[in-house]
């Protein structure tokens, strides 16, 4: 079967703003003296908490993003986690971006508002959109972060947040710009099935496979 890619970009770029931090921190559900504590660990100050668009490095943000999972540890699987509080994520959550890919055209458009702006997404993997007669692919892959001061095994959990977060994300995009017309056949992805993923497996809308070659929703 030919494919072709028709669209594609690295979400992963140098200079951040809080947004993405933020929309993580009001899903977790943390109060502002935890979120204050978060910022203000990693050197920003307590009023960013306010400020969506304050800018940060992308080392700083995964730093952050590191902080929050944290506070799954224990209680939730990253991949659990993120597919179990999907339902929350409205395009408003996006900020500014999410308002303009609810006027796209079509979801491939919504996705290339994101890739033109990627330092207003949530995102941090290359994005490939791939099309093979009516089926599209959207496959999602994180560079390794490298992060000399950090364990392999926070490095791990941080990278399967990410992919997972990307994933999770485009699929609530895609049911919003189509008004619920998407629905995924199936998900991929490169991780170990979670010991809690029972928790949330009747609530995917497809089925989810483990251990793939690549993170992708078809």
């Amino acid at each position: 079967m030919e494919t072709r890619v028709i669209a594609s970009g690295n979400l992963a770029t140098p200079r951040r703003t809080l947004a993405g931090v933020l929309g993580q921190i009001y899903l977790l559900d943390l109060n502002e003296k935890q979120a204050k504590g978060l910022l203000t660990g990693a050197g920003l100050p307590a009023r960013s908490l306010d400020e969506p668009d304050f800018p940060v490095s992308i080392e700083r943000e995964l730093s952050l993003y590191l902080g929050l999972i944290q506070h799954l540890q224990g209680e939730w699987s990253p991949s659990t986690y993120l597919f179990g509080v999907a339902h929350h994520m409205e395009l408003e959550h996006f900020g500014v971006l999410g308002t303009a890919m609810r006027h796209a055209d079509n979801i491939v458009e919504a996705l290339r508002l994101a890739l033109s702006y990627p330092q207003l997404s949530w995102g941090h993997c290359r994005l490939v959109v791939r099309a093979a007669r009516q089926e599209l692919a959207y496959a999602c892959t994180m560079e390794r972060p490298d992060m000399p001061d950090t364990s392999t095994g926070a490095i791990d959990l941080l990278v399967e947040y990410c992919t997972v977060l990307e994933v999770v994300s485009i699929m609530q995009i895609t049911e919003a710009t189509t008004r619920g017309q998407f629905q995924p056949i199936r998900v991929t992805l490169p991780f170990s099935r979670p010991e809690d993923w029972h928790q949330v497996a009747s609530l995917v809308p497809c089925p989810v496979e483990f251990d793939a070659s690549e993170a992708c929703i078809y």
